[in-house]
């Protein structure tokens, strides 16, 4: 009834998620090698400027897998709703249309009796 059709993209999602949280720990894997470099007194530049670019990298992969995920998931959420909605809807008028041919049915008995 609802989001088998958008399964591809709620596993997508998912995988974007995870995406963004590996990224995320990269950051500080920099951090350390650049901290542990300092305690043994390095002075090259180019290796600070390689492990923040990588910090910095890995941090904008975190940003856009996670904006992906979330833009993705929402989507495919919106789109299983209103197939949810639609279907219901059918379901509805039907719905309406025993009840009120119940209600006349009733009323009509109860005319009698009276």
């Amino acid at each position: 009834m609802g989001g088998e059709a958008y399964h591809g993209q709620f596993i997508l999602s998912v995988v974007l998620a995870v995406l963004g949280v590996a990224s995320q720990m990269i950051p500080y894997f920099c951090v350390a090698r650049i901290v542990s470099e300092m305690i043994n007194g390095g002075k090259d530049i180019h290796y600070y400027m390689k492990w923040c670019l990588t910090a910095f990298a890995a941090y904008m992969c975190k940003v856009i897998f996670s904006s992906l995920s979330t833009a993705i998931s929402h989507t495919a959420t919106y789109h299983t709703l209103r197939d949810i909605r639609k279907n219901l809807k059918g379901i509805k008028v039907c719905m309406q249309i025993f009840f009120i041919r119940e209600k006349k049915r009733l009323d009509g008995k109860y005319l009698k009796k009276q």
